[in-house]
């Protein structure tokens, strides 16, 4: 089962970024300057509550706004509203429930990310109850020193997840605001048809992505019962599931570029999410995926898909 496979047409992009239009310290113009001079070929402009117009010939710009719900004195729902139009704005009911705007967003056709968990302090039943979402940030960069506690990185609560059958495909974010410390601290490597809005979308949709601050997969395949991964060189390559312990679960070295996993299916192992990190510490997150009983399985958007 072919998990992913790195093809040419290969696209980096960020999906969280602020401008003065609400609290960033950079304008629109600024902000796109800054990706584009760094290489990137897609970027959503997601400012709070609002969506910012903004146009580029060199940089894809796709339409996104971030929205936020106060549930108590110490949990909050972020949700990134990714591929939206300025008619959906105008006909948003401010005051919605998370879920009425996960509900209300999907129908429009936008697709729905939730942002930061870890920062958000976002309980497991938190994440369940909101139906339809198309995936979560597993690393958010402003979520750091010098500016927050250490919670950029929310592999815990997506593996308890996944525990429990939710799979989510997973974002790196900068979600830059300070344009310092943050910036280009996490993205995604898209694989689209296009280096169009319609492709980029496509792409989310289909999961046809991962997360990354640097290192790249090249390969990652189910053979039998073993998972093989092949990658840019980095020091570790680790695999994660449902397991609490099992043997090879971290393959180390210097400049390695392949790694393989033994699954432990007599054991109940039900799914793997790949991590790799080179030897300046960065990582690269694959999108969790499904195995059980000789039966391959992955779950895109919440929705189980017999391969």
């Amino acid at each position: 089962m072919l998990i992913y496979q790195r093809g040419k047409n290969e696209y980096k992009g960020n999906l969280h970024a602020h401008t003065t239009a609400s609290d960033g310290a950079y304008t629109p113009e600024e902000v796109i300057r800054a990706y584009k001079d760094a290489g990137y070929d897609f970027l959503a402009i997601t400012d709070h509550r609002k969506l910012t117009a903004a146009r580029d010939e060199d940089l894809l710009l796709i339409p996104g706004m971030e929205l936020d719900f106060t549930l108590s004195d110490s949990e909050v729902i972020h949700l990134l509203a990714i591929g939206i139009s300025d008619s959906y704005q105008m006909i948003y009911q401010w005051g919605m429930m998370a879920q009425e705007a996960v509900r209300f967003l999907k129908e429009k056709g936008a697709l729905v990310f939730l942002a930061h968990p870890h920062w958000s302090l976002n309980r497991v039943d938190t994440v369940k109850s909101l139906g339809g979402i198309d995936g979560v940030e597993i690393f958010n960069s402003i979520s750091r020193p010098p500016y927050n506690a250490q919670r950029a990185d929310a592999t815990q609560i997506l593996d308890l997840l996944a525990c429990d059958g939710h799979l989510y495909p997973t974002l790196a974010t900068d979600d830059s605001h300070f344009y310092d410390a943050e910036l280009f601290g996490g993205f995604i490597y898209a694989t689209a048809d296009s280096l169009d809005e319609k492709g980029i979308l496509d792409a989310l949709r289909e999961g046809r992505y991962y997360a990354s601050q640097g290192p790249r997969f090249e390969r990652v395949e189910v053979v039998g019962d073993r998972v093989l991964v092949t990658c840019s060189a980095v020091s570790t390559i680790i695999f994660h599931s449902n397991l609490p312990w099992n043997n090879n679960r971290c393959t180390r070295g210097e400049g390695i570029t392949k790694g393989e996993y033994l699954l432990n299916r007599r054991n109940g192992e039900r799914f793997v999410r790949v991590v790799i990190e080179d030897k300046d510490g960065k990582k690269a997150w694959m999108n969790p995926f499904a195995v059980q009983n000789h039966v391959h399985r992955r779950i895109f958007h919440n929705e189980l898909q017999i391969l």
